[in-house]
């Protein structure tokens, strides 16, 4: 295997980059190792700790100090953390360093989260095992890997070594990662709990204290919740912390509402599913089909890959489009009957994050930007709205247009809003579009008023429209008003009509109620 092809693999296992186990502590002072002036290191290789001079978590510049500028840096596109690898192909070595300004390049101050070497790097190990040496040496130095790759890459993880072979049984690389603590928690992944010892509802001190001060801190804000992500990258970590104060800024004791696990974080979860797992293997793991109605749902992301959301679990796992797991993360679970989950359509109030009363601008936050094609123009009473349709959320929402330029302005706001099918929310009654005229009548009583194909009850603030087979096509959700609303009933009759999509993409869902109606929790797992 030639050099480069041996790098990608080692940093690319079954497609996923960096599918390396450890979320342990390997914290040195980055002292340089003396390396031979001939050029060819020859310097112990120390796993768990660093090879060639440079020590793991140590700077680019640190780096290039002991290594010299490097032959080449090429930038590594993974649905993880960015990163860059530098490789010094004369001395056969390379390091995967964390992106932290997610441009492409690595500067000085950017740490490295593995290490890895190859012919000519002639380096051995404190127990003698080098390039070339066989691979019945390195099981008497180290026993039984901790798992096995592709048939010939082996993981010794709480050492923080991976060794490759080639076709001969003999060392053909060396990698270097930060190893796997003996302490299980430390590298366990607990749904709607905790990913290694980041807690959810734990203080931010509490992660410093054990994981040291980010690499990259992030804030985030929508009109709802300012948030502030954490990164630990040698860790594999993410977290997002409440900005109380909304200054961008962590303190130590605002609280960790979501984390995921992503490369190089090792841990599992009880049923030993890891970010090295396929999505075959998640969902033989967590069977959808097991899942009760509302439990899952699976979210088709812009990169081509997907997410399976496990929301009663308060787990979710993104893959690439190769349908390797990219991360794994955690949220307070969802608990049947609560309100306020960002999907329930609520009479008289709105429709999961489209609240009535609630600005364009606000629900652009939320729910991003509709297409061009979006916007109908309705005539309202005795003026003109416009209606904005988002299909992939399965919402639309009326805004009166007051300067009639057929389309909502920033300030304006919504007057009624619509669910429709396939929305997979339902009324605190239990009705949702997968619900047919019967079951809406017995659970809401005789209509107000019935018109054609639809049933309105106006001092509860909600209607719906059936299709031809009674089933429930919309949900309308308006201000209880005591009197017909013309204007309403016909904006609502055009936009039962406008076709259905047939995208598999969720609604926005907030993390449980200690999130406010309509924070974006998808969005938040991929917001940086």
């Amino acid at each position: 295997m030639r050099q480069g092809e041996l790098i990608w693999y080692c940093c690319a296992v079954a497609g996923l980059g960096l599918m390396l186990a450890g979320c342990g502590s390997v914290d040195g002072d980055h002292t340089k190792l003396t390396p031979d002036p001939s050029g060819a290191p020859t310097v112990a290789v120390q796993p768990g700790s660093g090879l060639a001079g440079v020590t793991l978590s140590a700077s680019y510049k640190t780096a290039t100090d002991v290594l010299g500028q490097p032959t080449s840096t090429e930038p590594r596109q993974t649905d993880g953390p960015p990163a860059v690898l530098a490789t010094w192909s004369d001395k056969g070595v390379a390091a995967l360093f964390f992106d932290a300004n997610d441009d492409g390049q690595v500067a000085d101050t950017e740490q490295n989260v593995m290490l890895l070497a190859t012919a000519p790097f002639a380096g051995s190990t404190v127990d003698g095992i080098a390039i070339g040496s066989p691979q019945a040496a390195v099981h008497a130095a180290y026993g039984t890997p901790d798992e096995t790759t592709r048939g010939s890459t082996e993981w010794y993880l709480k050492r923080g070594l991976v060794i490759g072979y080639d076709a001969e049984k003999k060392v053909e690389s060396f990698g270097i990662f930060t190893p796997q603590l003996e302490n299980r928690t430390e590298s366990e992944i607990t749904p709607g709990r905790s990913v290694g010892s980041v807690f959810l509802g734990g203080a931010y001190g509490a992660a410093e204290s054990r994981y040291g001060t980010p690499a990259k801190v992030v804030p985030y804000q929508d009109q709802d919740q300012a948030v502030v992500f954490a990164y630990w990258p040698t860790r594999g970590i993410l977290a997002c912390y409440d900005d109380a104060d909304k200054n961008g800024v962590l303190a130590s004791s605002e609280r960790c509402v979501l984390a995921y696990a992503a490369l190089p974080f090792g841990g599992r979860t009880a049923e030993g599913v890891g970010t090295d797992a396929t999505k075959a293997i998640v969902r033989s793991t967590y069977p959808p089909d097991a899942e009760a109605e509302g439990d899952y749902e699976e979210e088709l992301l812009d990169n081509g890959g997907s997410a399976d959301w496990y929301w009663r679990r308060g787990l979710v796992f993104n893959y690439n489009a190769q349908g390797g797991v990219t991360s794994i993360g955690v949220f307070t679970p969802l608990q049947a009957g609560e309100i306020g989950l960002g999907r329930e359509i609520v009479p008289g109030k709105g429709v999961g994050p489209a609240l009535i009363g609630r600005t364009y601008a606000e629900l652009c936050a939320v729910l991003d930007l509709p297409e061009e094609s979006s916007f109908k123009v309705q005539p309202v009473g005795d003026g003109q709205g416009v209606l904005a349709i988002w299909p992939l959320y399965r919402i639309s929402v009326m805004f009166k247009d007051a300067n009639a330029n057929g389309r909502p302005d920033a300030d304006e706001v919504a007057h009624m809003v619509w669910a429709r099918t396939p929305y997979a929310g339902h009324t605190p009654e239990g009705i949702g579009t997968d619900a047919d005229r019967a079951r809406v009548r017995s659970a809401f009583g005789t209509p107000e008023e019935t018109a054609g194909a639809m049933d309105w009850y106006w001092s509860r603030g909600i209607m719906f429209t059936y299709a031809e087979d009674g089933k429930v096509l919309s949900i309308g959700v308006f201000e209880p008003v005591t009197r017909a609303v013309a204007g309403l009933r016909r904006a609502a009759s055009v936009s039962a009509e406008q076709p259905a999509s047939q995208s598999s993409q969720a609604i926005n869902r907030a993390s449980g109620t200690k999130m406010p109606l309509g924070f974006n929790l998808k969005g938040l797992f991929r917001a940086p």
